[in-house]
């Protein structure tokens, strides 16, 4: 990992400069960012500037459709401030949406969940797709949880560019949102919830995460000043709401307890879900880390050993409700949760 300069990374207006971080060439770049800081809007401005065919997918079928219906389509606000006639359009028999300009199809708008067990359709190259853009990756919390969206977001990288790139065919990846947390499928299938944590805490706004990734998250302060002194931010003024949407400052539970431990201190008791849980040997404190050492009790991925560890380490969920865990990493206090489903 290594923090990067970007320049020109804000408009004149103080909104995220989205040709420019394109333009670095990045793989995958992914956005967390404020609310309203032109994340989404810079995004599709781009696809068309550009003449790039994309899909754009999002989380679940009711914003998909918003996105496409005619009083709220993405394109709207874009075809009044550009001059541009883009229209969307539903093909109700396989729930897929395309947002056509001059006849031709600019781009496709899609339920991620569409693609997650769907195989052996036309790829990008045969499409025209230069771009997959998923916005809003990381759901609330208070959101039910339904199907994996990495797994889901994998699958369909899969399905449409399967070995495109080995051709020579460059698609590349954008993912963006805003969120009071950084935890959620995508942030611990990447692994990147530890570094943003970082960039948080250390006021850092880009990262090479590695040479394929780059990870952003713009301050935007000329913007957060002016969306500030707004009716809805003077009234939710210092609530978590305002943080967030302002700063994109996520609420990390229970940071105080992500901290390395000693591993001689603590005897192994189970491994689950990609962590081993630890007990210490002297006190009622419990470690969660991604290392394995001792002899834990190995629990497999499959929902039979989920029950088994759950009747099975009853200890360990008191531990928790108790605040009695430590965690190595956000990584490891994420996969520690999704056993729980929490």
């Amino acid at each position: 990992m290594k923090q990067i300069q970007i320049d020109n990374l804000y408009t004149a207006g103080g909104f995220i400069n989205l040709p420019a971080v394109l333009a670095l060439g990045y793989k995958y770049t992914i956005i967390i960012s404020l609310r309203g800081g032109g994340k989404t809007y810079g995004a599709l401005q781009e696809m068309i500037d550009s003449s790039s065919r994309f899909m754009y997918f999002r989380r679940n079928d009711r914003s998909m459709k918003m996105c496409i219906h005619p009083d709220f389509h993405l394109y709207k606000e874009l075809n009044e401030a550009r001059g541009w006639d883009i229209a969307p359009r539903y093909d109700r028999e396989i729930g897929i949406g395309k947002f056509i300009q001059d006849g031709d199809v600019a781009g496709y708008v899609a339920n991620l969940s569409t693609f997650a067990s769907i195989r052996s359709i036309g790829n990008v190259r045969a499409l025209g797709i230069r771009w997959l853009i998923f916005d809003e990756f990381i759901p609330q919390p208070d959101e039910v949880r339904r199907y994996d969206l990495y797994e889901a977001w994998s699958h369909a990288e899969e399905t449409l560019i399967r070995n495109t790139e080995i051709d020579g065919y460059e698609v590349r990846r954008l993912l963006m949102a805003n969120s009071d947390t950084i935890r959620g499928d995508i942030v611990a299938g990447y692994r990147i919830g530890d570094a943003y944590m970082m960039m948080q805490e250390s006021g850092i706004e880009a990262l090479e995460y590695s040479p394929d990734m780059l990870l952003l998250r713009p301050g935007c302060a000329e913007l957060a000043a002016k969306k500030a002194d707004t009716a809805l931010y003077r009234v939710t003024a210092g609530s978590d709401f305002a943080d967030v949407a302002l700063h994109a400052n996520f609420l990390i539970e229970d940071r105080p307890h992500i901290k390395r431990k000693n591993l001689q201190e603590y005897k192994a008791i189970a491994a689950i879900n990609g962590v081993c849980i630890y007990r210490h040997k002297s006190r009622p404190e419990w470690y969660v880390s991604e290392k394995i050492s001792g002899k834990p009790k190995i629990y497999k991925s499959g929902e039979i050993d989920k029950a088994r560890y759950m009747r099975e380490n009853l200890s360990i969920w008191t531990a928790h409700l108790k605040n009695h865990i430590y965690y190595e990493s956000l990584q490891a206090q994420t996969q520690f949760f999704k056993i729980y489903d929490i």
